[in-house]
């Protein structure tokens, strides 16, 4: 993730944060991950920095319930879902 882009995103979320909006988020990462993805460095140079990142999801924690759906991914076993 680029810095301008994580100041995006860090904006969309505070913003939705602070005037206390709905908000469905969803990712095929944990929360982990998630920070991992968001600090990749690209050229060398790390673009959204842990500080970043670490802020974009204690806003995610603060706002949001977490809900782990599990299950089969009917997409990579080649099956559509009505089928089953």
């Amino acid at each position: 993730m680029s810095e301008w882009g994580g100041e995006q995103v860090f904006a969309i979320i505070n913003y939705r944060s602070n005037h206390e909006l709905q908000t469905i988020i969803t990712s095929n990462y944990g929360l982990t991950a998630l920070a991992g993805r968001m600090t990749a460095a690209t050229k060398g140079k790390d673009y959204g920095d842990d500080v970043q990142s670490q802020r974009i999801l204690s806003r995610i924690c603060g706002m949001c319930y977490i809900v782990e759906i599990g299950g089969r991914d009917f997409r990579m076993d080649g099956r559509s879902e009505s089928s089953v």
